[in-house]
């Protein structure tokens, strides 16, 4: 007699492999989506996380096919995966805000520009123009080319400008770039009584708008390219969360902070932040990254590493982010409205 091959033989090896197969993804899907939480003690991890969000979107469409396919439990945990990979990214944050307007300014609004113009622009002198149409009652710039810093300290640069007071945080080789807040309105420089070592890095300013007192201040620290300048950037940035809350204490004004973290909402560095009571401005729902700009990088793979952080009683009515020519970031532009008493 002939033996015939078991029809369901062919189905039940193709289960097995889809079977295997869905659950090494969702071996695989275990550390990405925790990279964040690993990120606190390794290097790569924190590195990784800067993609975060773009994982737990992935883990939440392999979710959604592996229960197309009927493997629950599996499913179960690419979705529960994936929020804890969205986890980071949305927590403490607004989903959306309008954008704001160039074209004219609110009543009541106190604007802020934060601009990484990048050192070796040489269109710097166009984007300074073109940011002075933003009418701003304060200006942020990090890593400012050398002849524009230049010409601030020594050849009276903003003479014709609305920023007659300003501050200057001076460049030193391996710790800080040049930056500067500049300002519409009278200001005064505020110091920490506590400053962990890393005074070189604070600039911090209180600016005496019509609409009340803000204190401004701007952070930079090193990019991580290496384990080294992650770790000492990690260090600075907990140096000026712990300045920005005494400063906010010790004034009882709120605080704005234009940065540059070199580093995402998920990773150590913007948790740090979030964790002293500082909040990001830029809403979820804005699908595109701060840097690089001026490249062929899909939006979806930018990551947002400048925004300006708020701690107090102010938040962010509308925001919006431009691209200027010359520079690998792109600027941010928040409108903020000072909300209920000043803390005591």
């Amino acid at each position: 007699m002939c033996e015939h091959a078991d029809p369901l033989s062919k189905p039940r090896k193709r289960s097995k492999f889809v079977t295997t197969l869905v659950w090494m993804i969702t071996t695989l899907l275990v550390p990405l989506c925790l990279a964040w939480v690993a990120g606190q003690w390794i290097y790569w991890f924190d590195i990784l996380a800067s993609q975060q969000m773009l994982i737990g979107w992935v883990a939440l469409s392999l979710g959604g096919l592996i229960f197309a396919g009927r493997r629950w439990i599996a499913g179960s945990i690419c979705v529960v995966l994936a929020l804890v990979s969205l986890y980071p990214v949305f927590v403490g944050r607004t989903l959306l805000l309008p954008k704001v307007d160039l074209d004219r300014k609110l009543d009541g609004v106190i604007r802020v520009v934060s601009f990484n113009i990048f050192p070796l622009n040489e269109l710097w002198r166009t984007n300074f123009e073109t940011i002075l149409q933003y009418d701003a009652d304060i200006l942020v710039l990090l890593e400012t080319h050398p002849e524009l810093s230049r010409s601030i300290q020594k050849h009276n640069f903003l003479e014709a400008t609305p920023y007659q007071s300003w501050g200057h945080r001076p460049w030193m080789d391996q710790e800080t770039s040049s930056a500067f807040i500049l300002s519409q309105w009278p200001t005064e420089i505020i110091q920490a009584k506590d400053d962990d070592g890393f005074r070189q890095h604070h600039l911090y300013m209180q600016v005496k708008s019509p609409l009340g007192n803000v204190v401004v201040g701007l952070m930079h620290p090193a990019s991580p390219r290496t384990k080294s300048r992650w770790a000492r950037g990690n260090r600075v940035i907990e140096s000026q969360a712990n300045v920005s809350r005494q400063i906010q204490i010790m004034t009882g004004a709120p605080v704005l902070v234009g940065a540059d973290l070199n580093a995402g909402p998920a990773q150590l560095r913007a948790r740090t932040l979030r964790k002293a009571g500082l909040r990001t401005s830029k809403p979820v729902l804005h699908p595109d990254g701060s840097f690089p700009a001026n490249t062929s990088v899909p939006p979806v793979l930018r990551v947002q590493l400048d925004d300006v952080w708020s701690l107090g009683n102010i938040e962010p009515i509308a925001w919006k982010m431009v691209e200027l020519v010359g520079s690998d970031h792109q600027a941010i532009i928040v409108d903020f409205k000072i909300v209920g008493e000043p803390d005591s």
